[in-house]
């Protein structure tokens, strides 16, 4: 029978951290007192005065320009070590089509739609940059990836101190635990040679069932 692939549940695992990403820091943007990292259908956020804490940090954001800086070395979520760039247009356009699918996710149903009143206020002209709110990265982290293979972004080398259309992608230090959990490392570099991302990722697979299931975390 097929087998059931699981991927990135998190856990303690051996030189896997619980935690990854921006979803694991705290920002000044965080609505204080949310545990961000355990996006579930938490009380927390339903509350209302949690609700209108998210609206009026929405409010109070300058307005997007052209540009969107989606991930950034300095945004803290320690995977990316290049800056990420996209038109507000191109995310907009993603933040629709998200809402039209009707995802269940409940901070997708809190933030989709203010994501989407700033963006499609955005300047139509220009190179000026915003940074993406902080408190809605957890929407599209999982995403950038993704973006990035599409050519929907532009990625900005620090080191190089110019923009990078080609990257080598590779696996590093794979590794398993008997014949059904499998942990590596992406790594992606500029032709240069720096880092431009790393994610460790891993993935159990049961092999007793008929379902494929393949999520990161």
């Amino acid at each position: 029978p097929a087998p059931d692939v699981l991927m990135g549940k998190s856990g303690s695992l051996p030189r896997w951290q619980l935690c990854r990403g921006i979803s694991g820091s705290f920002r000044v943007e965080w609505v204080a007192g949310f545990v961000w990292n355990q996006w579930q259908p938490w009380s927390g956020i339903r509350k209302v005065d949690a609700l209108e804490e998210i609206r009026r940090t929405f409010t109070q954001l300058p307005k997007c320009q052209p540009y969107v800086i989606v991930a950034n070395p300095d945004y803290g979520e320690g995977e990316y070590q290049a800056t990420i760039t996209m038109q507000a247009k191109d995310l907009l356009a993603w933040v629709n089509a998200k809402l039209e699918s009707g995802s269940p996710l409940y901070t997708d149903k809190v933030l989709l739609p203010l994501l989407r009143n700033w963006l499609k206020d955005a300047e139509e002209t220009g190179s000026e940059q915003s940074r993406f709110p902080a408190i809605a990265y957890e929407v599209i982290e999982r995403e950038i990836k993704d973006w990035i293979e599409k050519g929907l972004t532009t990625v900005y080398c620090p080191s190089c101190a110019s923009e990078i259309q080609n990257f080598d992608k590779a696996e590093k230090d794979r590794w398993n635990a008997g014949n059904s959990l499998y942990f590596w490392t992406d790594n992606w570099v500029c032709p240069a040679g720096h880092l431009l991302y790393r994610r460790n990722e891993w993935m159990h697979i049961n092999r007793l069932r008929h379902r494929v299931d393949t999520r990161n975390w």
